[in-house]
Parts: structure tokens; sequence; C-alpha cells
């Protein structure tokens, strides 16, 4: 091996080991870099801009540092408070507690802990189906009373809301919602195949006070109306009407083949013709009237008075044959 190939060899080997402190957790990162930028992820936490600080912070857990620093799972934890992730803030409270090593440390997380389990519980849904035949349900999830405190009430909405479009995922992990009564009620179509029971019964209403666990099985949760029977059409449920009956657009719902047969369409009577109206007929003989009364007083008055005499005939006449 030459001089230069050993150069060479040594360039990308400095080079690899140089990259890798960027990728590694175990990044090593100098002590004025890391308090810089933590200084920074506080300060972005103080203002209120929760999603900022959490990207600021969230790159310093890959250092030596940051993976033994209690200041920085604590803070990440209000952050995800304050962003409505309970459950991702519990678990860096949680790093934070096995770190902490002054009173005051602990202290901190009891009272964030403590302001968490007084506003939300913990509600979980266990799945009873077929592994893999879904992965997210569609909830329509509604609260019976009204939320005073703010942070419930982001909360509340920011759950409903992703429920709703898309969805809930079915990780089996528990998702942290305000204590308090809810209705809740599955999308069609899902509603049609699957039901959140507790012990076997169908669910549509629930208390969340400390902890609930609910379980999704392969039952219907919403009906089929107006004479409609659940079928299984291209592998989707829906509702549709029995066989022997069709639906009907204007009754709303199934009706008989033969109750349909004998529905005649109404007969359209022809409109009667109108005749035209009495006052031309009374027009026309006015007309008539007028015009036959002018040809009489031509013919008795003014015609003889334009009529002349014969002429006087004058010379022998013809008498005809002798």
């Amino acid at each position: 091996m030459t001089v230069r190939t050993m150069k060479c060899f040594g360039l990308l080997c400095l080079l690899f080991g140089v990259g890798s402190l960027f990728v590694t957790p175990g990044v090593v990162m100098g002590s004025g870099d890391f308090q810089q930028k933590y200084i920074q992820g506080k300060l972005l936490l103080k203002q209120k801009l929760y999603a900022d600080a959490i990207r600021g912070l969230e790159p310093l857990r890959q250092t030596s540092q940051g993976q033994h620093h209690f200041g920085l799972h604590y803070y990440l934890g209000i952050a995800h408070y304050y962003r409505g992730d309970i459950r991702q803030a519990l678990d860096y409270l949680h790093t934070a507690w096995s770190l902490a090593t002054k009173p005051r440390h602990r202290k901190s997380i009891k009272r964030a802990r403590g302001r968490i389990a007084a506003l939300f519980g913990r509600f979980q849904v266990t799945r009873h189906l077929a592994s893999g035949s879904i992965h997210r349900l569609r909830l329509q999830l509604r609260t019976t009373e009204i939320f005073r405190h703010p942070h419930r009430v982001r909360v509340y909405q920011m759950v409903q809301k992703r429920w709703s479009t898309q969805g809930m995922l079915l990780d089996g992990k528990p998702i942290y919602l305000p204590k308090g009564t809810y209705s809740l009620h599955i999308s069609k179509p899902q509603c049609f195949s699957m039901g959140l029971t507790k012990n076997g019964v169908i669910q549509t209403q629930m208390e969340l006070r400390s902890q609930l666990s609910l379980a999704l099985q392969a039952k219907a949760s919403c009906p089929c109306t107006r004479g409609r029977v659940l079928r299984i059409v291209q592998q989707k449920h829906v509702c549709a009407c029995p066989s022997g009956r069709m639906w009907s657009r204007s009754k709303q719902a199934c009706l008989a083949l033969e109750t349909r047969s004998r529905i005649t369409p109404p007969v359209l009577k022809p409109k009667p013709v109108k005749g035209p109206s009495p006052w031309v007929w009374v027009s026309l003989a006015s007309v008539a009237v007028l015009t036959g009364g002018a040809l009489a007083i031509h013919f008795l008055v003014l015609e003889p008075q334009n009529r002349k005499e014969p002429a006087t005939i004058s010379g022998r006449l013809w008498k005809g044959p002798q």
C-alpha cells in the first residue's frame, strides 16, 4: 500500500468518525453548545411557543449530556402537556423523575403530575378483532357537559377533530381525555360491523373519571332503519332491502315488489281546448252589423242619386221580320 493510499484511507476514516457523531445516540456536544440550545428551548417555552420549543429541545436528547439531563426531560414534558399530548408529557415526566437528584426537582414533577391527574383521565380501547382488520377507528366524540378549564377545552377539541377526520389509532396505548361524560359513536360504515362494549354490552355513553377501558368487538353498534337489513357487498357492510323488496325513494322505505307493481302512474287528463273568447264573437257581430248597415245606406240612398237617365233613342226601329 502506497503512502498516498494510506493517507486517503486515513482521511476517509476520519470523515466517517466525525459524521457518526451526528447520527449516533451518544453524540458528544460541546457543553457551551448544549447549554445555549437548552436555554433557547426554555425561552421558547416561556413565550408559549410550545411546538418550537419541542423542535429545539428534542434533538438534545440524542446527545450524551441530554440522556442524563433532568431539566431537558422535565421541560419537554411541560411543552408536550401544553401541546395537548398528555401521554407523551407523562412519559417525559417519568424519565425526569428517575433523573431527579434534588428534592425541588421531585416537587416540581409531583406538581405537574397532580395537575394532569386533576384534569384528565385515562381512556383505552382494547381490540378484540382479527389482527390487521382495522388500524384506525372513526369516532364521533361529544361532551355532554361544559368544560370551564381552557386546557381541557383545548385538548378536547384537538382529540375530537383528530378522531372524526383521521380516526383513533388502535395501537393499544391509552389516550388521556378531560374528565367528564361523553357520547361516543362509531361512524358509518364501521358501526355496521363493530362496536365499543363493556361486559359485552354496546356503549354509546361513557363517564371518565380516573380511567376507563372499552373493548372493540365485531358487534354492530348502529342499526339499519326503514326495513333494511345488514348485508355484505364486495366485502363491505351496507344496509339494503331484504329479498322480495325494493327501496322506494319517494316513500324512503323498503316496499314489496307486488305493491310497487300495483302502483300505477296517475292518468293525465288532456287539457280541454278552449274556444275563442265570447268577446271575439261580439266583436265580429258588431263588425258585420256595421258593414251591413253601410252597404244598405249605399244602395238605398247614394246609388239612385248617382244613376243617370237613359238617352233618347233616335232613328227607325227594327220591327223584325214582316
